[in-house]
């Protein structure tokens, strides 16, 4: 408890970082039983006779709808728990895939470290979103193929 009372009376911005960071999860966690409508079969359901409403032009939908008649609140929680998955795994999956070329850079050394830290150098200049891109054309769509494309090129870049 003396942690988080020095974390906030030293670190304020850090500590309201923190707060937030919790809440992200606890929503993203419970996202099935926070999100007003419910998700059926991975989607929302469509109600075409609510389309279009504005923020707080109903109790029932308080961001609005949008064209189908969709909840945009529930599209935005179901949403953080979407993007907390996709971050967890793509950061472990990164630093996993550093930790393993810069255990082996350093285990082996000589010119495989060389070669190694020459390939990095050169990796490091190719703009990541053009080597996802290319990595997403060739692996296909889904969650599974984003995470390993969006890991590979940070995990070299990182070792």
């Amino acid at each position: 408890m003396q942690l988080l009372k020095d974390l906030f009376r030293k670190k304020t911005v850090g500590g309201i970082c923190l707060v937030i960071l919790i809440l992200f999860l606890f929503v993203a966690i419970f996202a099935d039983v926070i999100a007003p409508t419910p998700m059926v079969n991975g989607s929302l359901p469509i109600d075409l006779t609510v389309a279009r409403m504005t923020p707080f032009q109903s109790l029932e939908h308080p961001l609005g709808t949008d064209t189908m008649g969709q909840d945009l609140l529930s599209y935005m929680i179901y949403g953080a728990r979407t993007s907390a998955i996709l971050g967890l795994c793509c950061t472990l999956l990164s630093v996993i895939i550093s930790v393993i070329i810069g255990t082996f850079s350093a285990v082996i050394g000589g010119k495989f470290d060389l070669v190694v830290q020459r390939f990095v150098d050169a990796w490091q200049c190719i703009p990541s979103m053009l080597i996802l891109l290319i990595l997403m054309s060739m692996l296909g769509q889904g969650m599974p193929q984003l995470i390993f494309a969006m890991s590979v090129p940070s995990g070299i870049a990182g070792s």
